[in-house]
């Protein structure tokens, strides 16, 4: 979650920069919208169809299921009030459009951004990347800074993936001391459903 901001920030920007012609990215957004929409839309369909159909969470045992609720209940609390206080559509919209991308970047990863968070800070970033792309004669010492935080963020993520494997360690591990062995089929089975979704994508 730390690189998250900087990266997609200079990952958009660099990517635009980079399409020169503002008129051809018109028509690569347009591509890859249709593209995200439709395979999205199918991702979420396989997923559904895979847990509907395996139920990796049946084999868990009612008191460690019983366990679990209590620890994250007041998170699924917390999800179901902020999706009951959604904005209409036109709100929605005009959130994207960001009045001060700095608090929207310090708010889009713990929710407390004033406007559409993650969505308002790719809108700012693909703007600013079409206005470098409009005057790139004077816009290369920046690009390279771009490309300076892009390649540190990417040497951060190769950090945390070599230490992933423990990590994950040590979450099993973590889950099993507390709720018993009996977790274990369950979270194989999980893992297995993620797995065969992932290889049907």
């Amino acid at each position: 979650l730390m690189v998250v901001i900087p990266l997609v920030f200079a990952a958009l920007v660099l990517g635009i920069s980079e399409v020169g012609d503002v008129r051809r990215l018109g028509r690569i957004g347009l591509r890859t919208l249709v593209l995200t929409i439709v395979l999205s839309s199918l991702s979420v369909v396989i997923a559904i169809g895979l847990v509907n159909t395996f139920r990796p969470g049946s084999a868990l045992p009612a008191e460690a299921r019983a366990q679990l609720a209590e620890r994250y209940s007041s998170q699924s609390a917390k999800k179901v009030a902020e999706a009951r206080g959604t904005k209409d559509v036109k709100d929605a919209l005009l959130d994207i459009i960001p009045r001060n991308p700095l608090q929207e970047m310090v708010g889009a990863i713990d929710g407390s951004s004033p406007g559409g968070g993650m969505l308002a800070i790719m809108f700012f970033a693909v703007l600013f990347g079409v206005a470098m792309s409009l005057s790139p004669e004077r816009t290369g010492p920046l690009l390279a800074v771009f490309q300076g935080v892009y390649d540190v963020c990417m040497v951060i993520i190769g950090f945390a993936m070599k230490i992933a494997p423990v990590a994950v360690a040590a979450l099993v591990f973590s889950l099993t001391a507390e709720l018993g062995a009996d977790i274990i089929k369950p979270l194989a089975g999980y893992v297995a459903t993620v797995v065969a979704g992932l290889s049907i994508q």
